[in-house]
């Protein structure tokens, strides 16, 4: 039986910061990464789905979601976590090139209509 290995890594705001992690990861040929955005207080103060901080913040997230695919040739899944808050923002992340998101505080706050459309909107986004 194999058993999926995934590392868990702190997406930051400086590409260059990743670099030796990205080789590490390489080297040791992980099968995926969870690239965690901790959005923290900010995320709370982000919390109007249109605000132009929200939308930036995203576009940061899927520019280095795109990063991480392409630093890591495609060779590990890559599973997008934090600060998604809608099925769009789901979507934008499996776009950029995540194999998976997980959702929580939107599921907290918003229940199983969220899960509804997560299955409707996504399941396949990234096929």
């Amino acid at each position: 039986r194999t058993v999926p290995i995934a590392f868990k890594l702190k997406v930051t705001a400086n590409p260059e910061d990743m670099r030796p992690i990205l080789q590490l990861i390489r080297d040791m040929q992980f099968d995926g990464v969870i690239a965690a955005e901790d959005g923290g207080k900010s995320a709370q103060r982000l919390s109007s789905k249109d605000s132009p901080q929200r939308q930036q913040l995203q576009q940061q997230i899927c520019e280095r979601i795109g990063y991480l695919k392409q630093q890591l040739g495609g060779q590990v899944d890559l599973i997008s976590v934090g600060a998604i808050a809608d099925v769009a923002e789901a979507h934008m992340r499996l776009q950029a090139g995540a194999a998976l998101v997980q959702v929580h505080n939107a599921l907290v706050y918003r229940g199983p209509l969220l899960f509804r459309e997560l299955k409707q909107h996504c399941v396949h986004a990234n096929s």
